[in-house]
């Protein structure tokens, strides 16, 4: 067995390191490749977890109402739903000038 060499370079051109970051999970060739999706999964693991202590909590004020006002949350969450969905697709069609000028802008 011989020890591995190292490529040789063409002439007029550079070797140089593989810069690329490797996670553990990318030596095993995953199928689902799930390292891209753990930070998610913690952020909504750690919601979940948290869900049944924000919803056991009571109003400061008035201990007879939860600290969630649900039928405000009932009223809010439709117009945020479309709106995200209305920024995605502006986000999909323009162009990234335009991205980055609103972005300032605001």
């Amino acid at each position: 067995m011989h020890a591995a060499q190292p490529p040789v370079p063409v002439h007029g051109t550079k070797t140089r390191p593989c810069t690329r970051l490797t996670y553990p999970c990318s030596s095993l060739r995953c199928p689902l490749l799930l390292h891209r999706f753990t930070g998610a999964f913690v952020i909504f693991m750690g919601s979940i977890t948290n869900l049944p202590f924000v919803v056991a909590r009571r109003h400061p004020y008035n201990i007879e109402a939860p600290l969630i006002d649900y039928v405000f949350l009932s009223l809010v969450t439709p117009p945020l739903l479309a709106g995200v969905r209305l920024g995605v697709f502006v986000n999909k069609i323009s162009p990234n000038w335009a991205i980055a000028f609103m972005l300032v802008r605001t």
